[in-house]
């Protein structure tokens, strides 16, 4: 079987509309983890803002129809403005003119219908086209609308053969990820395709059909409520044959390779321990008597002292709580799992990794508190990718820390990034040289080192597997970057 692919990535126009902000980040992310899932190069096209013309567009589209045969499959990405005139849905190419749109844009029908001449006996396609941010002259407001969805669902039907994957409903908006510097939607789909969202494959295998459009119903909603601060909605939709039997693409091979790659890269590491922390008012303690106490002004030992005496009955409630779920997740017998409680903290020991949680007084804010997580002392790292793990610590991890064996050399370091400048390291450290963090292009997440340690820091908190995931996508990220690379040596 052929796959043949199309690419289409707009962020920029021609004429004056509004750029779609990530749109060629987008589209060759999508090329690069198609080469990796096996797509042959030479059948792979990728046109990007001033390559996307309406001829060009057009032309590629007859040219993978026609030479798709009955085995094969044809495969659209696009990322850019889509508009519905008249009831018809139209996409926006770079070459488009404001005042003729209906004869310089796209019509969807058009590719579906050319789409449907075709043989092939799969036909995927993913847009991304109602992105916030398109301009057009305020005469045609009328005739310019959200994409509607009922081509999608006549063309799609019931067909065993097709489906469609919709970055959100008519009349909504596709938004961006100024932090991890992506279409929000485009970002999950990606994570999906590079065998780094477990919740997306099947049988830890598959990307299905179902598994996919699931994880991008789920995720999409959640990361847009962390990257845009207005209460927006963003509903993925889908079309076709939507099942856990229609596979789209087998990811049992990268997720081999990664595992295989995380161990030999992590030869030199020492430990590796999971931080975050998370709080709230003073007052929301258990302990905390209204009329009898005082929410704290200032810090010191007694403040201190007091928050940690009326935090112990919350501690204690979370912390046997905590112990419960992963003595049950894990299947713990008694000399498996321990809890130890001391006032404010909390210590649960488990054969595979320690957990500890302590409350105190926010030392910034004498009137919140603070809950500080710490997994150490890892003595079996595949614990870290359970997903009952996951559920039970979702959101309670903002940085992974791997204490190395040997020692970072930080001057010449940071002489070698200094030296390479290419404007997508950027570094910040202090006089002495004694820490250093990095800050690459691209990513939602920053590095900090120190003389014997690497630690990643993400903006939010996740869950365990997430914050490897970072990890291993920094050494990924790491290995393209000639004066990062000794870092893993």
């Amino acid at each position: 079987m052929n796959r043949f692919a199309l690419i289409i990535g707009l962020e920029r126009y021609a004429e004056p509309i509004g750029r779609v902000i990530f749109a060629e980040n987008d589209a060759t992310a999508f090329r690069d983890c198609l080469l990796e899932l096996g797509y042959d190069s030479r059948d792979v096209t990728c046109l990007t803002s001033s390559q996307a013309t309406q001829a060009n567009i057009e032309s590629e589209i007859r040219r993978l129809v026609k030479l798709a045969q009955k085995d094969d499959e044809i495969l659209i990405f696009f990322t850019g403005h889509g508009v519905a005139i008249n009831n018809s849905n139209y996409i926006v190419c770079h070459d488009t003119a404001k005042a003729d749109l209906p004869n310089t844009c796209i019509s969807l029908q058009w590719i579906l219908n050319l789409l449907n001449t075709s043989d092939s006996a799969r036909k995927l396609l993913f847009l991304d086209t109602s992105h916030s941010g398109l301009r057009i002259d305020e005469t045609a407001s009328g005739i310019i609308g959200a994409m509607d969805e009922g081509e999608l669902a006549a063309f799609f039907g019931d067909d065993e053969k097709a489906v469609g994957f919709v970055s959100c409903q008519a009349h909504e908006l596709s938004y961006p990820g100024p932090n991890i510097r992506h279409g929000i939607w485009n970002y999950h789909l990606l994570q999906a395709l590079r065998g780094l969202a477990q919740n997306a494959v099947y049988n830890d295998k598959h990307i299905t059909s179902a598994s996919l459009q699931n994880y991008l119903a789920s995720e999409t909603p959640k990361t847009l409520r962390i990257e845009n601060p207005n209460r927006v909605t963003q509903t993925p939709i889908c079309f076709g044959n939507i099942s856990q039997e229609y596979v789209l693409f087998d990811v049992s091979d990268l997720i081999e390779r990664r595992a295989t790659d995380r161990k030999e890269k992590l030869v030199g590491v020492k430990s590796v321990d999971l931080l975050g922390a998370k709080g709230g008012h003073v007052k929301e303690l258990s302990g905390f008597k209204k009329g009898l106490h005082q929410v704290p002004e200032t810090v010191n030992g007694y403040t201190a002292s007091f928050v940690a005496g009326i935090a112990a009955q919350d501690v204690e409630f979370e912390a046997t709580k905590l112990y419960e779920q992963i003595k049950s997740n894990f299947k713990y017998k008694r000399r498996d799992i321990k809890l130890e409680i001391d006032g404010a903290s909390a210590f649960v020991a488990t054969k595979d990794f320690d957990l500890s949680i302590t409350y105190s007084q926010d030392t910034e804010d004498p009137g919140a508190y603070s809950i500080e997580y710490l997994i150490n002392n890892v003595r079996d790292a595949e614990v870290l990718n359970d997903e009952g793990l996951q559920n039970i610590l979702d959101r309670h991890f903002d940085e992974v820390r791997f204490l190395l064996k040997g020692e970072i050399d930080l001057e010449e370091l940071i002489d070698a990034i200094e030296s390479e400048d290419d404007g997508e390291i950027l570094i910040d450290y202090p006089p002495d040289c004694s820490s250093l963090r990095i800050t690459l292009d691209g990513c939602r997440w920053s590095i900090k080192l120190s003389q014997n340690g690497i630690s990643i820091i993400n903006h939010h908190l996740e869950a365990p597997k997430t914050m490897i995931s970072f990890f291993n996508e920094g050494q990924s990220l790491i290995t393209k970057r000639t004066a990062l690379r000794h870092l893993l040596e």
